[in-house]
């Protein structure tokens, strides 16, 4: 026995954005934080799109409605898992403002990766301090952001730049093969 799933594409077409919460990852402090504001683009799902892929920023050009509506449903997502650690909920918003859970991580995710430059504390270093139960700090943001995740062959120009800009950070995940579809690195400017 099992289940069909099918997959209406006309309903990811008429997505607008996504939008990534990363709720509390704690049970006593935690954090949430509009992450993502992109065209969806899974290429097992919509038809590849070569310019437009998704650019999570911080902040998410989203309405305060939207926002509280995707934190409490992350936050209520996190609470009734019971989850310690990063936690990463990933919303399709449509033409409309209708709220769509796509995608549950119980990690760190890429939509969170700015967090290394544009808050004091990343997302890595907040799973580990919750899940060894470390002091919590306090997330503070430090800048506005915005990354371009490298795909495939992307990553070859970035790895010959020698030099980049002060405001400007390079992540070679330095995968040894290069393949089309794959996450090779991410690229994050404060802004």
């Amino acid at each position: 026995m099992g289940i069909e799933i099918k997959l209406d594409h006309q309903l990811f077409r008429g997505m607008k954005i996504t939008v990534s919460i990363i709720p509390p990852t704690n049970q006593n402090k935690g954090f949430s934080i509009k992450l993502r504001n992109s065209f969806p683009h899974k290429p097992s799902m919509i038809p590849s799109r070569p310019n437009r892929r998704p650019r999570p920023k911080i902040p998410a050009d989203i309405n305060k409605k939207i926002y509280d509506q995707s934190k409490d449903w992350a936050m209520l997502i996190a609470e009734e898992l019971k989850y310690i650690g990063t936690l990463c909920v990933e919303f399709f918003i449509d033409r409309n403002d209708n709220l769509y859970v796509n995608e549950i991580a119980p990690r760190v995710h890429n939509s969170g990766h700015l967090t290394i430059n544009a808050y004091n504390i990343s997302q890595f270093e907040n799973h580990v301090r919750a899940v060894c139960q470390l002091e919590q700090i306090p997330v503070k943001k430090i800048s506005n952001a915005k990354m371009i995740n490298l795909i495939g062959d992307q990553i070859s120009h970035y790895r010959k730049v020698s030099k980049f800009n002060d405001n400007e950070f390079f992540f070679d995940y330095l995968k040894k093969e290069i393949k089309e579809k794959r996450k090779m690195g991410h690229f994050t400017t404060l802004v």
